[in-house]
């Protein structure tokens, strides 16, 4: 048996550790720390610069049996303090970016029961806060961003939780200063109230290379 937690904290300690945020990643950054010192120097480093071009690209690996990284996934907070009003379409609210953040589960719960029809909700990427700007992606990556309840009933009942785990398919890198527009596509019963959230895992980046940064004095 592993001893997981001296593990993580060997490999935070080495060269390798600003390569890895999540434990779900130690596996894979076991074998580029054997890449470190098993080769030699010159192939250690390649291994290096290849590890970080994967890990600022691609989708995170995760174990898919225990689900084991999973502890460090974080939500975005609304910009509203209440609840989002579903029994009508367009704009219900947005969240705000303020930090690299990889989204990997967007969706909604239910307080006030929804029926009749199955709601429809798009969540719409921005360059700005309040959904401002030439709008960046429409269903965040164009395709994935937007979530159907399955059905009016059970799926629409108080406490019932709507979602979709975009992440299998890749998560969808947001930056600084931008904002998820919660766009109600197909309303359900009148009166019937909702909160929408969306989940994720910050993203190893500098605001230095943020296009629209500037320093403060």
């Amino acid at each position: 048996m592993y001893n997981f937690n001296r593990l993580w904290n060997g490999i935070k300690r080495s060269p390798f550790g600003k390569l890895v945020q999540r434990e779900q990643d130690l596996h894979l950054a076991m074998d580029f720390h054997r890449g470190r010192t098993l080769f030699v120097p010159a192939m250690g480093l390649m291994i290096a610069a290849l590890a970080e071009t994967f890990l600022k690209k691609a989708a995170f690996p995760q174990l898919k049996g225990a689900e084991y990284g999973l502890e460090s996934r974080r939500w975005l907070a609304p910009d509203i303090a209440g609840v989002m009003d579903f029994s009508g379409t367009g704009s219900e609210g947005q969240f705000y970016v303020m930090d690299y953040f990889l989204v990997e589960v967007i969706g909604f719960t239910f307080g006030i029961a929804g029926t009749t029809t199955p709601a429809k909700v798009d969540f719409d990427l921005y360059p700005g806060i309040n959904a401002t700007g030439t709008i960046i992606a429409s269903n965040l990556d164009g395709t994935n961003g937007t979530v159907t309840a399955p059905n009016a009933t059970t799926a629409q009942a108080i406490g019932a939780v709507v979602y979709k785990n975009i992440g299998e398919t890749g998560p969808v890198l947001c930056r600084p200063g931008n904002s998820i527009d919660v766009d109600v596509a197909t309303a359900c019963t009148a009166g019937s109230s909702a909160m929408a959230f969306v989940l994720g895992t910050p993203h190893s980046e500098s605001h230095a290379n943020l296009t629209t940064g500037f320093v403060g004095t």
